[in-house]
């Protein structure tokens, strides 16, 4: 599928690790690029390991499509961005994942990039390693939901 599947960009395949799949269209990243490259008004783009499918996880990216707009309510719709299938948690295999967006990326100014997530280690970690100079965002309601977890265990 990686040769000629438009949505299935690498799959990697190790002998000690599960195998990780990066899955995007050519129309997602061109949208990153226009949508995601300013610092001031552009969208976030944001990841979320959100599903977990037995052995396997699904890290999804997101983003604002700002060249829409919603009749009536006037907001913007987030639109489905790169999606990472894998069966680990740590820093190698999410920096292979940002790494791959990196070099997608390059031709791109990191510093104007704002890049989303909860407050998973391995996650930012990883998205530092390979977006060097791009700003991170915490997720507010991931931020919210720590603080009233760790309220409770005080009290």
């Amino acid at each position: 599928m990686v040769t000629n599947d438009d949505l299935v960009k690498s799959v990697t395949v190790t002998s000690s690790r599960v195998p990780h799949v990066v899955l995007c269209t050519e129309r997602q990243l061109n949208e990153i690029k226009a949508f995601c490259f300013n610092k001031q008004s552009g969208s976030v783009l944001s990841f979320d390991k959100t599903y977990n499918l037995g052995s396997l996880y699904v890290t999804v990216g997101v983003y604002r499509n700002l060249a829409l707009q919603r009749v009536g309510s006037g907001d913007v719709p987030i639109f489905i961005g790169p999606i990472f299938i894998h069966g680990n948690s740590d820093f190698e295999t999410y920096a292979h994942f940002f790494s791959y967006l990196s070099a997608r990326l390059a031709s791109y100014d990191c510093r104007h990039l704002r890049l989303g997530s909860d407050e998973e280690a391995s996650v930012r970690k990883a998205m530092r390693h390979a977006f060097s100079s791009a700003t991170l965002v915490c997720c507010t309601r991931h931020l919210k939901d720590n603080l009233r977890r760790h309220a409770s265990q005080v009290s």
